[in-house]
């Protein structure tokens, strides 16, 4: 199960030194104050800056940055349920098509007994 996290920009994430961090990432450096983390278990899998997340998903510019990381778990929650009921959909279509190919072979073979 996924969880969020503000980072304190002090911590290491996956072993990895906060300085070492922001040398490899100038997007991070640029952004410090405004960076959660998405983890899963004790494992970091995902870095986010909260402005572009307020941008691509529309939330409002006045949400502190652990609303906007709590606002972007229930979102990618509710993205994720919606993927899982249209895998389902998908399931059934193709069960559909199966017994639809069955009844078809089943006409064909009546037809040909039928000549």
């Amino acid at each position: 199960m996924l969880r969020v996290e503000v980072w304190d920009e002090a911590s290491p994430i996956n072993g990895v030194e906060a300085e070492v961090i922001f040398a490899n990432r100038k997007d991070l450096a640029n952004a410090r104050g405004d960076i959660f983390l998405v983890k899963q278990g004790e494992q970091v899998v995902q870095i986010e800056v909260g402005a572009i997340i307020k941008c691509n998903y529309g939330f409002d510019a006045n949400l502190s940055i652990q609303e906007v990381a709590e606002q972007y778990l229930a979102k990618r929650e509710e993205e994720e349920a919606k993927a899982q009921e249209e895998q389902m959909t998908v399931e059934e279509m193709q069960e559909q098509i199966a017994m639809l190919s069955y009844q078809v072979m089943m006409l064909e073979a009546n037809v040909e007994e039928g000549e």
